[in-house]
């Protein structure tokens, strides 16, 4: 019973939202005082929702990206670390992004369309495009290296800027 109220605390709408879909069982079944439904059997429906499911996506494969903050000297300052996206965060990191990663199936398959776009644009002699074919977390540090860079660049075009009009406020 108790891992069914910790599971419905963390995902109510995510809970509601698959059994309507998959199952002809309600939440309101096991909310109601004379439980039809029981934990356990909360549990085994909630277990068989679809990988797809809201449910499944935030348990098994929501996840952050935190940026460490803190002060231990095991720890390089900045580091990344990955985390699922449920529970407390520890108080010495800062949430970058969150997000649900990919199934199985579709992280394959796009594995598969990259390397088919791959070798025909290497014998074509095109340069290949693989927006929305990169899996999420990918995509997030390409997105923050790209940051990285424009600041840097926006930094040192500044930076020229100044040096070369330092003659007239002079």
């Amino acid at each position: 019973m108790l891992e069914a109220i910790r599971t419905w605390r963390l995902f109510p709408t995510q809970i509601e939202s698959g059994l309507a879909m998959y199952s002809p069982r309600r939440i309101a079944e096991w909310l109601k005082p004379d439980f039809t439904l029981s934990s356990r059997e909360l549990l085994v429906l909630l277990d068989e929702l679809p990988d797809t499911s809201k449910f499944k996506e935030k348990l098994e494969r929501g996840r952050r990206l935190v940026e460490y903050i803190g002060y231990d000297p095991s720890i390089e300052q900045g580091s990344l670390i990955l985390m699922p996206a449920h529970g407390r965060l520890p108080q010495d990191v800062r949430v970058v992004e969150e997000y649900v990663d990919w199934t199985l199936d579709r992280k394959l398959a796009a594995r598969n369309v990259r390397e088919l776009i791959a070798a025909r644009s290497y014998a074509e002699g095109f340069k290949a495009d693989f927006t929305h074919l990169e899996e999420p977390l990918r995509e997030l540090l390409n997105a923050r290296e790209h940051n990285k860079r424009s600041g840097l660049l926006a930094k040192a075009r500044e930076h020229a800027r100044r040096g070369l009009y330092a003659h007239e406020r002079g």
